[in-house]
């Protein structure tokens, strides 16, 4: 019924916004017609190792992530074409377009394009969600590994205290410690995109786990105010 009301919706589309729009409502309506399917084969709590791109998040945005997940796609993707064809599904999906479907099951099919949206646009949420398609999910006690880079978790641990014995008034100190913290950010991002590329999850899952402390003091700088 669901797909049925969408069909009909993508030549209403068609006819309203013409050719240019057609185009993109055609990519959105192939992308539409595989959510029933993503669904069934999507578990959130251990997705399979060897699904195809179409069973992923990725599969949602055939044009911004045309390869897929990483190997055979790049870690880093465009975010300002992911978002696009995000605001496009969104328009489609919306239940105010759905007349003769329930306003609950395209509620959730947004709220599903939402969910997609919101875990790949972020390098630590799409690394996260990339391990666990890998089936190497992060896991409290993988914090606590010895085997961890012990130079950046010492690193880690300067910056946090330099923060804590910084005055408010301490400006300048401040956005130096919130400039380093940026780069190392960066760099961990650059590390996790290697090691997906060189389908090396175990590194991927450690650099992940420090790039999830690097954002937790950017967090914590925004929280201070002090800007990026």
């Amino acid at each position: 019924m669901v797909n049925s009301a969408i069909h009909k919706l993508h030549f209403q589309y068609c006819a309203l916004r013409g050719h240019h729009y057609a185009k993109k409502a055609a990519v959105s309506w192939h992308i539409y017609s595989h959510i029933n399917q993503f669904k069934l084969n999507h578990t959130s709590s251990k997705p399979a190792s060897n699904k195809h791109p179409l069973q992923t998040y990725y599969g949602l945005f055939p044009k911004t992530l045309a390869s897929g997940p990483p190997p055979t796609g790049p870690f880093h993707i465009d975010v300002k074409a992911l978002h696009r064809e995000f605001l496009l599904l969104q328009a489609l999906a919306h239940p105010d377009r759905h007349a003769n479907t329930s306003k609950d099951v395209a509620g959730q099919e947004s709220a599903f394009i939402n969910e997609a949206f919101n875990t790949l646009k972020t390098p630590l949420s799409r690394a996260q969600y990339l391990l666990s398609l890998r089936d190497s999910e992060i896991k409290e006690e993988d914090a606590k590994d010895q085997s961890l880079d012990s130079e950046a978790l010492c690193e880690i641990m300067e910056i946090r205290e330099q923060i804590d014995e910084a005055t408010p008034d301490d400006f300048t100190t401040l956005k130096r410690l919130r400039n380093e913290n940026t780069q190392s950010i960066k760099e961990c991002e650059n590390l996790i995109a290697k090691a997906f590329d060189d389908n090396d999850l175990q590194t991927a899952k450690k650099q992940t786990i420090l790039l999830k402390y690097w954002m937790s003091i950017s967090s914590h700088f925004d929280d201070l105010g002090i800007p990026s």
